[in-house]
């Protein structure tokens, strides 16, 4: 485990014990320890580094299409009204 079960502070009597952050942070471990632990180490798969590299070249050498946080923004909303649209309309059919 990441934590050290040694350190006491704050002593269990204290207040604080409850809502110390080494408390919540063994409680996150416990529930996502297995996914922590069990999770790919993907620096050392080759495609999905040489994925990255592809995309880092086509950035670089201006081929990839890049849009601003604005645009961004924008093409998802338009994308949520269109899916409430339809959405709307089987339901009224």
């Amino acid at each position: 485990m990441i934590l050290n079960q040694s350190n006491n502070y704050p002593p269990k009597t204290s207040p604080l014990h409850r809502n110390s952050p080494k408390k919540k942070v063994k409680v996150i471990f416990a529930i996502v320890g297995d996914e922590i632990r069990d999770s790919k180490d993907h620096w050392s798969d080759e495609v999905f580094v040489a994925e990255l590299q592809r995309r880092e070249d086509a950035y670089l050498s201006g081929a990839a299409k890049t849009y601003t946080l604005e645009q961004s923004v924008s093409r998802a909303q338009q994308s949520i009204k269109k899916k409430k649209k339809v959405s709307v309309q089987t339901q009224t059919s």
